[in-house]
């Protein structure tokens, strides 16, 4: 299973590498083919990017050899290639992901018996009956287990890709991909794997079917949208005389509902952002790569590379040092988020008819929620007759959610308790762990403070707890204390249904036509016949483009336009521009009036490179508002100079209330001969006048000049900017702040042996006398990157450092119980009052009481921070400068890797500070190494220094552990068949918890490892192994641990299909007790006082096409405990 596991690691952990972080060079190396097995490289190759040459330019088909991507090795199966020089062409990750990291080693998560090296074959070409061709690729696996001291558990995982020939003209390809993941795509990547994807796809040239996941669009200018489903497309398409006909229909279940968020910056802080449900949901789930990121109108770029990350199980966004963010910023994100208030079906047909001069579409959708299948609560009669009551007036509807379900020892359940006060009857709940009375299980709903009667409390269980908080009553009234309430929101089905016909016609060779009209029907509340007398709409528009100059090198195009929006009509998703609103300084978007608007468009192109671009527009909101907005572009070019200015000024009328709004953004820029230098001017003016020269407080200006210079081969970029900002206090325009910002990207030192790269912004504001705040701030964004090879690769430095600034959330923790042997950690009930409460919680040490998993929410407060990242490596290797055959064999290394997040602008700056009193989140990893005779086989020796420090905040408090630790490792090659492994460990461990006092321990270790290998008797390789351990607290007397373990196991391949692993081991225990239970299961690793076994043996076989089973058996044994019996079965083939 070991094999499974770097597999898997590499599919999960590594996606952005291979999608978003493609900057990885092409590696291409000459090696002389001795063995069979060779080693290509020392880290891991990129899967499918390997291919080998012979002579330099004949391809190897890969038939001729297997590979192993993780280990980066190849198994020559041609032996007409041994003996010959072959040319390698591959990508690599920048780590080998074949070596092992871990604290404490899990021996049942990566058991050795199944250490054998995996070969990805390419030998997959099935021919069928016929004659068609299918490959495929992928495997399937399914493990089962059970014991005496746990129930029946299956594991299961499914990765298959098919694709070709099926049958006469027909093609398929299928991805069948189910982990049983709970986690999605990284969002640091630009590009994104989808993990649990299942389609089947079967087409040629005319005909389509796809039953799985699906992604359904539509992009017309009324009726856009872009949905993931899942469910059955059917397309065809068929050409009759000059006309194309082609149809796509579908029927699918939605996976997610369409949501929009709009906030503007915080100054300097890059985040994360939390993004919100439509209901005012905290905790969603948003589905990976449908999110689209917009600031001040312009969309950005996924990627720790570009503009932002994003945390899809949180739903958190964070912008990367690329892009600063600052007060000034207006951020709209639109996405689909998992949602589970309804079954939501959807059907969608698209009727197509082509020629070379027209075009014709027709489109009809239907989405609609079942209402009688709620997933998240089962809706009472009374709660349906609320919604039925409301009409479409139910965004604050709740309903009581207290669910008389029984005591449940392992979940919260609460009490229900009657009272007076103020001789006024009132019932609460509260939190009980009696099993008589404690029956209720609640959700809490948030409200605005003084709103509920309930605030969150912290015991320390696993999970959520409210406490009651009395109100104040006065005159007879009821005045709420909290912001919490045993209720939950009513939410209402929904259905829309939407028609849509498009035409697109060039009438003649210099007139074309576009018109479209949309017809939508929404219902907000299927359970209500009120207020559905809106709930149709329409729009439509009518566009003419005519070309009134065209020659080889001028063109001339006139466009006219005219759209009708109905009230109430809004469409699937967004169809107007991202900021619509504000460009036509609309401040009020509830108010549904009927849409009017007009255009008219000049456009002059020299060599297909617009120069100049003129239009007028006009709209009208029923008779709530009228604008008229006139816009000009103009891009010139003239020898070495370059002038660009696009220029808006709009006028309206609405409420009585006349505006003039201005948005101007020009530059001219001039190219020397390395250099290019300009000046640019942003501005913008919003007078909205109430009367003469008084203004509402939604007027404001800003003023922004830059200048910068830019080096061709980007060698520096700098660019200077201030910013003046007024706004209205008194009726009146006023200075408000004024901004200073650098931003410089310098590549100051790029060769073969030195590459040094900067890039820093930094920005100061200054609020004025008029803005009633005194505080100035600063921001800095700075990453510094230093990558050197010095004195003959005597030296080797690789560096990074960077500061930002941004939020931190207190994380939430809980564990959620999974079947047995599915988990990572086990609950120890220490003081046996049958409550779970947070530090019982251990990492378990045998797999039969893994059956818990940890989850970490993100709370809803968040403090800022500044945060700092630096990570530097230094190789030393004294062959590259000296004969000396000793000097030759060392090599030294120094590695540093620190993260954090402080609430102190003065702490964070100096990456070896390691003062944590003021951070949010710390950790840090300093190891120092000696390497003597690396390559040898015969004697090599490590020695390690190490220093772990880590640092989080949790919402009961704070946790921290400090790990310091020297260890030394020596390996001998005594002959071929028999070999030494030595190890000594001494350190320290230290753990401290604001919260628990359980958890505030401390202690000193000792472990002295020896083991001797046996190979190659029979084909069989035995291991003796010994291990003494020590630990012996610091804090408490007379607290001393020590082991004996002695153990042995064999691995025996009988030939190529059969192989037999088996392990004993005898552990001796001297404890004295302690009276903290979390360090006594510490240093017993989950064992017992006195003599413990512990046993395993595993039978490997190989059956017919590349199918593997193996059967196992575990057991346990200790003082005063019964004995643990295992049972496992896995069978698991490749395709």
């Amino acid at each position: 299973m070991k094999f499974i596991v770097k597999i898997i690691t590499l599919i999960l952990i590594f996606p952005a590498f291979i999608f978003g972080q493609n900057n990885n060079p092409l590696k291409e190396k000459n090696i002389f083919i001795e063995n069979n097995i060779i080693t290509i490289d020392s880290f891991s190759i990129i899967p499918n990017s390997l291919v080998i040459y012979k002579n330099d330019s004949v391809l190897i088909d890969k038939i001729q050899y297997e590979i192993n991507e993780i280990e980066s090795k190849i198994k020559i199966i041609n032996p007409d290639l041994i003996n010959k020089t072959l040319k390698f062409q591959y990508y690599i990750y920048p780590v080998l992901l074949s070596k092992n990291y871990y604290h404490r080693k899990l021996t049942f998560i990566e058991p050795d018996y199944n250490a054998d090296t995996y070969w990805k074959k390419y030998n997959t070409t099935l021919e069928n009956k016929s004659n068609s061709n299918l490959i495929k690729e992928g495997n399937i696996s399914r493990r089962i287990m059970i014991g005496n001291s746990q129930d029946l558990s299956v594991i299961s995982n499914i990765d298959l890709r098919l694709s070709g020939e099926l049958g006469k003209d027909y093609k398929i390809q299928a991805v069948i991909s189910d982990n049983n993941l709970p986690f999605q795509a990284d969002g640091s990547s630009y590009k994104l794997q989808e993990f649990d994807n299942v389609y089947i796809r079967i087409f040629n040239n005319e005909n389509e079917v796809i039953t799985g996941d699906l992604e359904l669009k539509n992009n017309s200018n009324f009726f856009r949208f872009q949905k993931k489903t899942k469910g059955l497309l059917l397309s065809n398409s068929r050409k009759i005389n000059h006309w194309t006909y082609s149809n796509s229909s579908a029927i699918s279940m939605s996976k997610g509902k369409y949501s929009s968020n709009y906030f503007e910056g915080i100054e300097g802080n890059q985040g994360p952002y939390k993004l919100n449900g439509n209901n005012g949901e905290n905790y969603i789930v948003v589905l990976a790569g449908t999110e689209k990121v917009y600031i001040d109108g312009k969309r950005l770029n996924r990627g720790i590379d570009n503009h932002y990350i994003i945390d899809y199980n949180t739903s958190e966004i964070t912008f990367t040092n690329k892009f600063l963010i600052t007060k000034d910023k207006r951020i709209n994100v639109e996405f689909e988020y998992s949602d589970k208030s309804y079954a939501q079906s959807i059907l969608y047909s698209k009727q197509k008819i082509k020629s070379e001069k027209t075009q014709i579409s027709f489109t009809l959708y239907s989405q609609q929620d079942w209402k009688n299948q709620n997933y998240l609560q089962e809706l009472s009669d009374s709660d349906k007759k609320t919604l039925s009551e409301n009409g479409d007036n139910i965004d604050d509807l709740l309903s009581n959610s207290a669910d008389s379900v029984g005591f449940n020892n392992h979940q919260i359940r609460y009490e229900k308790i009657d009272t007076l006060l103020n001789n006024i009857p009132i019932s609460f709940y509260k939190f009980s762990s009696n099993a008589e009375t404690a029956i209720y299980q609640i959700r809490f709903t948030e409200v605005q403070t003084n709103q509920g009667n309930y605030v969150e409390e912290n015991q320390g269980l696993n999970g959520k707890t409210f406490k009651w908080i009395p109100p104040i009553v006065t005159n007879g009234e009821i005045f709420p204390q909290g912001n919490y309430t045993p209720k939950i929101r009513l939410i209402s089905p929904k259905k829309i249904n939407i028609a849509s016909l498009n035409l697109e016609s060039k009438i003649c060779k210099k007139i074309k036509i576009n018109t479209e009209l949309v017809y939508s029907h929404k219902d907000d509340n299927l359970f209500s016949t009120l207020d559905d007398d809106d709930n149709s709409s329409f729009a439509s528009f009518l566009e003419l483009e005519s070309v009134i100059i065209q020659n080889n090198k001028w063109s001339f195009i006139n466009k006219s336009r005219i759209e009708y929006i109905s009230a109430h009509f809004k469409g699937l998703d967004r169809f107007k521009d991202v900021e619509h609103n504000r460009n036509w300084n609309i401040t009020n978007e509830n108010i549904s009036n009927e849409e009017l608007i007009s255009s008219i468009l000049f456009s002059l192109t020299k060599q297909k490179k617009e120069v100049f671009n003129y239009q007028f527009q006009q709209m009208k909101k029923g008779t709530y508002f009228t604008g008229n907005k006139n816009s000009a572009i103009l891009n010139w070019d003239y020898k070495n100079y370059s002038i660009n200015t696009n220029t808006n000024f709009t006028t309206t009328n609405f409420d009585e209330i006349n505006s003039n709004l201005l948005q101007s953004k020009s530059n001219i820029s001039r190219k020397l001969k390395y250099t290019t230098i300009g000046i640019e001017n942003k501005q913008e003016k919003i007078h909205n006048l109430i009367s003469d020269n008084k203004f509402n407080n939604l007027s404001m200006e800003f003023n922004e000049w830059s200048a910068f210079i830019n080096h061709e081969n980007n060698i520096f970029n700098i660019k200077l900017t201030q910013r003046d900002d007024k706004k209205v206090s008194n009726l009146s325009l006023n200075n408000y702040s004024n901004s200073k910002q650098i931003n410089a990207n310098l590549n100051l030192i790029k060769n073969k042996n030195l590459k040094y790269n900067i890039s820093t912004t930094y920005r100061t504001l200054s609020f004025l006398a008029h803005s009633f705040q005194s505080e100035s701030e600063n921001s800095i964004l700075s990453s510094n990157n230093i990558s050197a090879k010095l004195i003959k690769d005597f030296i080797s430095l690789n560096l990074r450092y960077e500061l930002g600034k941004g939020k931190e959330n207190k994380k939430e923790k809980n564990y959620i119980k999974v079947p047995d042997g599915m988990g990572t950690h086990s609950w120890i009930d220490y003081n046996n009052n049958d409550l779970e409460e947070l530090n019982e919680f251990q990492l378990a040490n045998f797999e039969d009481l893994a059956n818990y998993v940890v989850l970490y929410l993100p709370s809803s407060k968040f403090e800022n921070v500044y945060s700092l990242k630096y990570n530097h490596s230094v190789q030393l290797n004294p062959g590259g400068i000296t004969e000396n055959k000793l000097l030759q064999k060392l090599n030294f290394s120094n590695n540093f890797v620190v993260q954090n997040k402080n609430k102190s602008n003065s702490q964070f700056l100096n990456p070896f500070n390691n003062n944590m009193d003021s951070s949010i989140t710390f950790s840090s990893l300093h190891q120092n190494s000696v390497y003597y005779n690396r390559s040898s086989k015969q004697f090599n020796l490590l020695i390690n220094n190490i220093n772990r420090l880590n640092q989080n905040t949790f919402s009961y408090g704070t946790d921290n552990q400090i790990i310091k630790e020297n260890n030394a490792v020596v390996n001998l090659g005594l002959s071929n068949s028999l070999t030494s492994f030595s190890k000594i460990i001494f350190g320290e461990k230290s753990n401290t918890s604001t919260f628990f006092q359980s958890k505030n321990y401390d202690y000193k270790y000792l472990q002295i490892e020896e083991e001797i290998t046996l190979s190659k008797l029979k084909n069989t390789d035995i291991k003796f192994i010994y291990v003494y351990k020590k630990k012996e607290s610091i804090n408490l007397e007379n607290e001393l641990f020590s082991s004996h373990n002695l153990s042995i196991n064999f691995k025996r391949k009988a030939n190529d299909r059969n192989q037999i692993f088996g392990e004993s081991k005898m552990v001796f225990i001297d404890y004295n007790g302690s009276s903290n239970p979390v360090l006594s299961y510490e240093l017993l690793e989950g064992l017992n006082n006195g003599i413990n076994f512990v046993w395993q043996i595993n039978v490997k076989h190989t059956l017919k096409n590349n199918m593997i089973l193996v059967v196992g058996y575990n057991g346990r044994k200790s003082e005063n405990s019964e004995t643990k019996h295992i049972g496992n079965m896995q069978i698991q083939s490749y395709f």
